[in-house]
């Protein structure tokens, strides 16, 4: 392992984001039992959050491998910076898509730009690893926090969404039969 003293940090951050992970299936279930939103809306703020989730613990486990050299770490952190920056683009594209929900200015922060401001400094992180390898794990372990701390922060305003919904729903449908 090339950074031992961080073994213990990305060994909870990702057994959390792993239990996380579990978690928003739960959440899934609750999304497809209440009936709320469409394929466009789930993949705009349900799979990202699971993806994100996923991806703190992937960065974990990409930091606690046993590496060869940096230069490998560098790499597989590159790659997972510019994937996660790629696929964020990709869920904003489906923001603006989506007609179920009209997004305000909280969820653009947190469902777009502290995602792609998550991945974006692990990929930074990444080209600096060489050169200032302290500032760059602090760097990395900013980014996997912030996209954890972001998961379940979405995760939580999935489920009030649901309730809250789903409680409108029912008032709604028993002024109906009245």
């Amino acid at each position: 392992m090339l950074f031992p003293a961080w073994e213990t940090f990305y060994i909870v951050l990702g057994s959390a984001a792993g239990a996380l992970t579990g978690l928003m299936f739960v959440v899934a279930a609750l999304i497809a039992d209440a009936g709320f939103g469409s394929e466009d809306a789930v993949h705009t703020f349900a799979t990202p959050t699971v993806v994100h989730f996923t991806g703190v613990l992937v960065l974990s486990l990409l930091v606690v491998v046993p590496w060869p050299a940096a230069s490998q770490l560098t790499a597989a952190l590159s790659v997972f910076g510019a994937a996660g920056t790629m696929y964020m683009l990709i869920v904003w594209r489906r923001s603006l898509r989506q007609k179920d929900y009209k997004p305000i200015f909280q969820d653009w922060v947190f469902y777009i730009a502290l995602p792609i401001a998550g991945y974006l400094t692990v990929f930074v992180a990444a080209w600096a690893l060489r050169q200032r390898p302290t500032a760059a794990l602090f760097m990395i372990g900013a980014g996997s926090v912030g996209l954890l701390a972001v998961g379940i922060y979405n995760a939580w305003d999935n489920v009030t969404y649901i309730a809250v919904g789903r409680r409108e729903a029912e008032r709604d449908a028993a002024k109906a039969k009245d």
